[in-house]
């Protein structure tokens, strides 16, 4: 029927392996290229310090602990969205040092179904460990959960290995 056949012409568009093709290059060969070309710079430069950053952090992963972690919501009966958020974290970092660890809000809303990272901007460090803070806007309504972690910073690192997260419990 006519009908059919404009549906499919006006949708046939956005299905077709010219397109398909097209996004995978884009997404995944174009990125790969890229970054293929930053690691090798510099006789390798990116590569030999992502090395020597992950020899630190697999050595003293396990030192890592949130001491505290707070939002200045916590004790608010009604929030609305918009609202401007300050959340704060002090976490020991061991023997790792801070510039090898990022540590962010994990920031989860929309009904429980879309999240956002915030990173966290280091304020301190004592001997008490370190201190993190950032802001956010709340977004939305309905069930939201506002949580942190730490990971490591150098995105080599963190690829190759996607279990060195640490949550605040």
């Amino acid at each position: 029927s006519d009908l059919m056949k404009e549906s499919i012409k006006s949708v046939l568009w956005k299905f077709n392996m010219n397109r398909a093709l097209y996004e995978y290059v884009d997404k995944f060969y174009v990125n790969s290229l890229k970054e293929s070309d930053r690691i090798r710079s510099h006789n390798y430069k990116v590569l030999k310090e992502a090395v020597a950053e992950e020899k630190v952090v697999l050595q003293h992963w396990n030192e890592v602990n949130f001491i505290d972690f707070s939002v200045n919501i916590d004790q608010d009966e009604q929030i609305t969205e918009g609202k401007e958020i300050q959340a704060k974290c002090q976490v020991w970092l061991g023997e790792i040092p801070a510039q090898f660890l990022k540590v962010e809000v994990f920031y989860l809303y929309d009904e429980e179904k879309t999240f956002e990272t915030i990173p966290m901007e280091l304020e301190q460090t004592t001997g008490n460990g370190s201190f993190y803070k950032c802001s956010f806007k709340l977004l939305g309504y309905g069930p939201q959960d506002i949580n942190a972690r730490v990971r490591p910073a150098n995105k080599i690192v963190e690829n190759l290995h996607p279990e060195l997260i640490k949550w605040v419990n």
